[in-house]
């Protein structure tokens, strides 16, 4: 598991602005009965996975970071995502 400085889906480091929150992993909603599936993540992304399955919200999240790439190599700026 990745250390709990950070967010478990996009990896950013919680501080003031990226809140940690706590994530079940496999949705309470499909999943009932699993305690042990709780991950830190920041409230971004606990708000943005609601209760998609996990292979499903990580597809989605890498989407959006290859988005994000293309607006940023757009505008002529380098950011490491």
């Amino acid at each position: 598991m990745k250390k709990e400085r950070e967010c478990f889906y996009c990896e950013l480091p919680f501080n003031k602005l990226t809140v940690r929150t706590w994530d079940h992993f496999y949705p309470k909603s499909k999943f009932k009965g699993l305690t042990y599936s709780r991950v830190p993540c920041c409230r971004g992304c606990n708000s943005f996975k609601r209760a998609l399955p996990p292979a499903q919200f990580l597809e989605k999240l890498e989407v959006i970071r290859e988005n994000v790439k293309t607006l940023i190599n757009i505008k002529g700026g380098l950011y490491d995502i």
